[in-house]
């Protein structure tokens, strides 16, 4: 940018200019006679003219000189010799003197405009950064404003800059790749796709990894290790991970249900940190459902990426069988056994805790069920119905009676959930030294206590079919009334929508097992049955449904107060509509926090949008609750979520048809 004194001068010069070239006009061609006054009086206002200009920047060199001696000809040299600028501007943010090292470099300095020229440090101007960082000419600097006075200073960290770089790009980092279903799918097949999933699967792997240049080496049959630095890595997820594409795609073609879990563990020069992060992130992965990849840097939250299809039943019963084992001499070792659900106990955590109740009694053990944190309101309905049955064989105990109960050797079992800060008691969780994890949902994160025993079953509908699983496998003196095998139904029935969703074949074969007990199903269906109060509410909710061009239902209602119940149940039936894919309710629940309820019918990865938000939950459930806030800003929050994720859908289906 040119200086606005010279530009000013320029611009006066070319009006003089004109004047007497109109002047010579008027008189020699025009042959009109001019006063010859008037051109003396021209003249003399050009010799002022120039006069002034001539002062003004006089003035400035003189300025600029002094700030030169105020620095001396030795700091001067220093400031080259270290690499250290100065500038001063004025109130527009003009250049108005620069030091020699920042005249060394850039040529006419003097007069650019700052924030033009450097938009960065728009940041200091605004006070929104005390330093920041900026490029230039191939060269990087560090820019501090003086707190008074309209001085800024720089100093060259190039070399600095480029050499932490380098050394962030060749970190280490450690990758395991895990083959979800493989030694499921190779048990039942015959030698020759066996071959085809090791050639077209398994191989394809390995030749991907050392096309981008990975050390990469089998461990066993179903997993593989990948050494690679950090900039190999930042590479491959610009690719998106296209090798998880690659393989649903062969997949498809053998018609087999293999997928990848991938865990990386990267920001640490501890080899055996690494290491251990990775396992944890691949651990994470498959907890959460597989085919996903799970990122841990050292220090930082885990970030997770993929998860675009549902998880597979995949459990046996053999595991089952040894599930019911582990457990069964843990509760031998145990004086007793506290079962613990998540806030607002709901009928999958009630009927879970009722199964592991008798579990535990059946095995010579005192059990007892916490009943803390808030229970919902069918929930409770229905427990004061069977109270007196149920308390004939169930010990309910609120929180001041646990911790009476509470011993060194108690086994704490988790149910319906893993994280203890959901626990309707948390402190329970953080005071005892044998706690047990019982649940269906993905795991967001690692634990923040050290479970001895970890049973999370993704594929399965609920936390009560994981339980009723484990109940061929206990003593045959096991018992279950009616009245209980009817709780533990409910739960399984609210948590699939009635058998609609997330309903496997396992699902029904728990829920015949608990017909063999007595389980009523008509009366599990009155338990979910609205009054005409919560049927009106819903009426609302559904007159506020908005469907997106990508077929996802959102409804709100920002005035009223709301059941978190009522709106999981809100939006399974929101999925009764034609054609929408995934559904939303947003409003205030029971304890004045913003909750989204989201559910999906099996094409879209709710956990992930949730997840986003800081929610969790699984594939086809999840939701949210968040304080200090409003129903509208959380809409707002989902819908731009929502609408980034459909960018990024179509940004990756661009660049896979580019291929």
């Amino acid at each position: 940018m040119q200086n606005p004194l010279n530009k000013l001068k320029s611009n006066i010069f070319k009006v003089l200019l004109i004047e007497a070239v109109i002047l010579f006009v008027v008189h020699y061609l025009m042959k009109q006679s001019i006063n010859w006054l008037d051109m003396v009086l021209a003249a003399i206002n050009m010799v002022l003219l120039i006069g002034v200009f001539d002062f003004v920047e006089s003035a400035q060199v003189k300025r600029n000189l002094a700030l030169s001696q105020i620095i001396g000809e030795e700091a001067s040299q220093a400031f080259m010799f270290g690499n250290i600028g100065i500038l001063t501007y004025d109130s527009n943010l003009n250049v108005t003197w620069a030091n020699d090292f920042l005249q060394s470099r850039f040529e006419h300095i003097v007069g650019k405009q700052i924030s033009s020229w450097m938009p960065e440090t728009q940041q200091l101007f605004n006070s929104e950064a005390d330093l920041v960082t900026v490029t230039l000419d191939q060269y990087t600097y560090e820019v501090l404003k003086k707190e008074e006075g309209q001085t800024l200073f720089f100093r060259d960290i190039t070399d600095l800059y480029n050499l932490k770089e380098l050394t962030t790009n060749q970190q280490m980092v450690i990758g395991y790749v895990h083959l979800d279903n493989y030694e499921e799918t190779a048990l039942y097949s015959d030698d020759k796709t066996t071959g085809q999933i090791d050639t077209n699967i398994r191989q394809r792997i390995i030749e991907w990894a050392r096309a981008q240049g990975v050390l990469v080496r089998r461990l066993r049959t179903n997993r593989l290790m990948l050494v690679m630095t950090q900039q190999l890595f930042e590479q491959i997820i610009a690719d998106n991970f296209s090798i998880m594409k690659v393989i649903h795609e062969e997949s498809a073609k053998l018609d087999v249900a293999i997928t990848l879990s991938i865990g990386f563990g990267k920001g640490s020069s501890d080899v055996q940190m690494l290491d251990e992060m990775a396992l944890n992130a691949l651990e994470l992965a498959q907890s959460r459902g597989g085919d996903q990849i799970a990122i841990k840097a050292y220090d930082q939250e885990v970030e997770y990426l993929g998860g675009s299809s549902q998880a597979q039943e995949k459990r046996s019963k053999v595991r089952a069988r040894i599930i019911a084992q582990t457990l069964k001499d843990l509760i031998h070792k145990s004086d007793n056994v506290i079962l613990v659900g998540h806030k607002e106990m709901d009928f999958d955590c009630m009927g879970s805790a009722i199964g592991m109740c008798n579990i535990a009694r059946s095995n010579g053990k005192d059990a007892y069920i916490v009943l803390a944190g808030g229970i919902e309101e069918k929930l409770n309905l229905a427990y004061l119905e069977y109270k007196e049955e149920l308390d004939k064989t169930n010990v309910f105990m609120d929180e001041t009676e646990i911790t009476r109960v509470l011993k060194s050797k108690s086994l704490v079992v988790m149910l319906d959930h893993h994280n203890a800060s959901q626990s309707s008691i948390p402190s329970l969780i953080t005071k005892s030294k044998r706690v047990v994890v019982i649940d269906h949902h993905r795991r967001n994160q690692d634990f923040t206590f050290d479970p001895m025993m970890v049973y999370t079953e993704t594929a399965a509908s609920s936390c009560c079919e994981l339980i009723t699983e484990l109940i061929p496998y206990q003593p045959k003196h096991f018992e279950l009334t009616k009245e209980e095998a009817t709780m533990i139904l409910t739960g399984i029935m609210i948590d699939t929508n009635r058998f609609r969703n997330r309903t496997g074949s396992r699902t029904f074969e728990v829920a015949s097992l608990l017909k063999q007990y007595g389980a009523d199903p008509l009366k599990a269906d009155e338990f979910l049955k609205d009054d005409y109060q919560t049927f009106e509410i819903k009426a609302k909710l559904y007159n506020n449904i908005s469907i997106n061009s990508h077929s996802m239902a959102i409804t709100s209602l920002p005035n009223e107060k709301i059941s978190r119940s009522v709106m999981s149940q809100t939006a399974d039936m929101m999925l009764g509509i034609k054609g929408v894919e995934a559904s939303f309710v947003v409003a205030m629940d029971d304890n004045d926090q913003v909750a989204v309820s989201a559910r999906s019918n099996g094409n879209v990865n709710v956990h992930v949008i949730m997840e986003k938000m800081n929610g969790g939950g699984h594939y086809t459930a999840a939701g949210l609750q968040r304080s200090n806030t409003t129903v509208n800003e959380v809409l707002a929050e989902l819908q731009a979520i929502l609408q980034q994720n459909v960018d990024e859908e179509d940004k990756n289906n661009e660049n896979h048809s580019l291929e």
